[in-house]
């Protein structure tokens, strides 16, 4: 309206005049004084004025006159009344003309600055409301419009009924605005919450304190409840409260917060997993490396030889699931290669259904976008998928594989980036997955096959979602009860050069070397230096033993110094109070760039131990190991010693 509002004082005393100037001077006002009728009206013809201070006794017409012509020319000054002579007939002549307000002189500063400024903020929202109704008339079916087209849905109740909607409000429920207008607006609240929501209603429209912006659900046409979040304003339609309801759709953002909450889960999960499974592989080397060691000493006794091998057997199952945990686990990190998947994912479905009387079809183009993977566990979540999808389809059927180049959009799938990927699908022709289950699929231990050695151990999915997490994509699943399961799975593009994906392979000599040299060997846990010790003596090598790396460092250079250095090390890569392999092979290096270091760990997926090389190791060995093993290492480390000399 304005800025600075404007005042025209109209008084027959000069000093009235400058005292009224005087008082209303701090308040930011824009003033002028008249001493009589006629200037004033002179004023009001050449200037416009938010307020008039009139007193009613002028020397050449009385102050009625002067609203006359206010009202007569339409102005839209207020006019408050200041006299000496004030009678009740003035006072209602006075307002009766359309005074505002009427004080009788002399009065106190303090009320007439009071009644200034409550005169013009009544003149400020009477000015705010025309321009709001003239807005209002001029562009109601533009607003309509912008409304209609808004990504929330709008709507008003008034008296408990529906008055309007907004497109996007019936299209987010399965309706047309004209079904549902002039509706109960709870016929759309799930039951279960309809009490919570119309207890809200009432305490808004009786003006009680209640939330205005909160998460609930609204009900769809088809009887399913959607995710929204309420903003509930109280507004005025006549005479009556009503609501202005704003709703927004946020059944992505519950998924995201579902994704956010199960990753959480998952990492707290995996660090226990891994820590579980490292100690646990730490304790079945020790028990399988003993049973090894005592297969020799009583081959004589074919019963009690054929009971050990039954318990080495079931160590070396227990050791597959201790793998499990440790790829579930944040251990498992991914060494990753570019590489076109569609080869790879051919060879681990058809090795994962090789003696199986399943079929299986494959849809894989040959333009598929490169992708940066580690093959190894790539190979692991196909080989889970197609055991899970042959185990629900009881041994026949058809499996279908699919591969194809994939643009994602970001309100697509909240959890991936927008982007390019490859799409990955397997869909099975078994039972499907019941609506309640299907969500908890990807949950540590969550199974619906019988839990044992030969079924469900309920870490087959939960590790595939760790892997694929960690390769930057996403896996879901879509089922159907009697239609089968789909898992699918994005794969992100990678603008690298493609490398070729090549097997590893364990290297075996052909025969391992006669135990000769002196090894070091360095692990916390007394019961595996024990063991390791054993099967080096029998091997016929000199073993020293550290139970860390700073004692093994002091070993070694100690060693060097005395002329009867290390033919080769062997390094556990985590110690729990202590220097750990991976510092302390760096240090070996610094005394010997030559040193024959081996690196041993239960997270046999490390970093350090798939790519070992690039922390300085010769070899890796991954616990638990056979006698053979070791010799097969240690064999392979000393040729290559060999070899340098």
């Amino acid at each position: 309206m304005f800025d600075k509002p404007k005042i025209l004082i109209i008084d027959d005393e000069p000093r009235m005049c400058q005292s009224l100037k005087e008082l209303l001077s701090s308040q930011n006002y824009e003033l002028n004084t008249a001493n009589s009728a006629e200037e004033a009206i002179e004023f009001l013809n050449n200037n416009s004025f938010d307020l008039i201070l009139l007193d009613l006794c002028l020397p050449d017409m009385n102050g009625y006159h002067v609203m006359d012509h206010i009202s007569q020319q339409g102005l839209e000054a207020l006019v408050i009344v200041l006299t000496g002579y004030a009678s009740e007939e003035s006072a209602i002549e006075a307002l009766r003309r359309g005074a505002y307000d009427y004080l009788k002189k002399p009065f106190e500063p303090e009320k007439l600055l009071i009644t200034v400024k409550n005169a013009l903020n009544q003149k400020r929202i009477k000015k705010d409301e025309e321009l709001a109704k003239e807005a209002l008339r001029e562009s109601e079916e533009r607003y309509r419009c912008y409304i209609n087209v808004a990504n929330d849905g709008i709507s008003v109740v008034h008296n408990g009924k529906l008055s309007f909607v907004n497109s996007r409000l019936a299209e987010m429920i399965g309706y047309t605005t004209d079904e549902i207008e002039g509706k109960d607006f709870l016929r759309f609240i799930p039951k279960d919450i309809l009490p919570q929501i119309e207890n809200i209603y009432k305490r808004r429209i009786a003006g009680e304190d209640s939330p205005s912006v909160f998460e609930s659900k609204i009900l769809h046409r088809d009887g399913k409840s959607i995710d929204v979040e309420y903003n509930i304003s109280q507004v005025r339609i006549g005479d009556d409260q009503s609501t202005l309801n704003i709703i927004r759709d946020i059944s992505d953002r519950k998924k995201m917060q579902a994704e956010v909450l199960k990753a959480k889960k998952l990492s707290s999960l995996g660090t226990l997993a891994g820590g579980i499974a490292h100690d646990f592989n730490n304790l079945l080397y020790v028990i399988v490396g003993n049973i090894d060691l005592a297969k020799d000493k009583i081959r004589h006794d074919l019963g009690i030889l054929k009971n050990l091998q039954e318990v080495e057997k079931a160590s070396l199952r227990a050791s597959e699931l201790a793998a499990r945990l440790i790829t579930f686990s944040k251990g498992g990190n991914p060494i990753k290669k570019v590489a076109s998947i569609g080869e790879l994912v051919k060879n681990a479905v058809s090795d994962s259904l090789n003696g199986s009387s399943i079929n299986c079809e494959f849809s894989i183009p040959d333009d598929l976008f490169p992708v940066e993977i580690d093959a190894l566990q790539i190979k692991q979540v196909i080989r889970n998928i197609v055991i899970n999808a042959t185990e629900a389809m009881n041994g026949k059927g058809t499996i279908k594989v699919s591969c194809e180049n994939a643009a994602v959009d970001e309100k697509e799938l909240l959890t991936l980036k927008a982007g390019k990927y490859v799409l990955l699908s397997i869909k099975d022709q078994g039972t499907g997955i019941a609506p309640k289950n299907l969500a908890k699929i990807f949950d540590p231990y969550f199974s619906t096959k019988d839990m044992g050695a030969d079924k469900g151990q309920g870490l087959g999915l939960s590790a595939c979602h760790s892997i694929i997490k960690k390769h930057d994509g996403f896996i879901t699943a879509e089922s159907e009860l009697g239609e089968g399961t789909t898992l699918m799975i994005y794969f992100p593009s990678s603008e690298k050069e493609m490398e070729k994906l090549e097997p590893i392979q364990k290297i075996v000599p052909e025969k391992s070397m006669s135990g000769i040299g002196r090894i070091l060997a360095m692990d916390d846990e007394k019961m595996i230096r024990d063991l390791t010790e054993q099967m080096l003596s029998q091997f016929g090598y000199d073993t020293v033993l550290a139970q860390d790396g700073s004692e093994a460092i002091e070993l070694y250079r100690g060693a060097m110094e005395s002329g009867k250095p290390f033919d080769a090390v062997i390094l556990d890569l985590t110690v729990k109070s202590g220097m750990g392999g991976k510092s302390a092979v760096q240090k070996l290096l610094e005394i010997n760039p030559h040193v024959k270091s081996i690196v041993s760990s239960a997270f046999f997926n490390d970093p350090v131990m798939t790519d070992y090389r690039k922390y300085g190791f010769t070899a890796a060995l991954p616990k638990p190991y056979m006698k053979k093993d070791l010799s097969d290492t240690l064999s392979k480390v000393l040729m290559e010693k060999s070899a340098d000399c």
